[in-house]
C-alpha cells in the first residue's frame, strides 16, 4: 500500500499550518522507520516541480509532479498522480 502526501505546503510562507504539516511529515517518516510498519510499501511526498524540500527524510520519498503550482496543481496534477492510492 502506498501513502501519498500533499507537499504543496512547502511552497507557502511558513506559518502555523506549514509548521504543523512539516511536523506531521517528519513524524510519519519516523514511524515508518519503526518495526510496526514493515509491510508498508512506501510513503511519497508529492510536491510541485521545482519545490525545494528542506526535510531530512529517511523513508518518505519525495517526488516532483509537473504541471502547475498552487490550487491548480492541487486540483489537477495531484489527483491525477495519486489516483487509486490512499491519500
Amino acid at each position: 500500500m502506498a501513502l501519498y502526501i500533499n507537499g504543496n505546503f512547502l511552497n507557502e510562507p511558513l506559518t502555523g499550518v506549514q509548521q504543523y504539516a512539516t511536523a506531521m511529515v517528519r513524524q510519519i517518516d519516523s514511524l515508518l522507520c519503526g518495526p510496526g510498519f514493515a509491510g508498508f510499501h512506501e510513503a511519497v511526498l508529492l510536491v510541485p516541480e521545482g519545490t525545494e524540500c528542506p526535510l531530512p527524510l529517511l523513508r518518505v520519498r519525495i517526488e516532483e509532479v509537473r504541471f502547475g503550482r498552487g490550487n491548480l496543481w492541487e486540483q489537477t496534477a495531484l489527483p491525477y498522480r495519486s489516483r487509486g492510492a490512499f491519500c
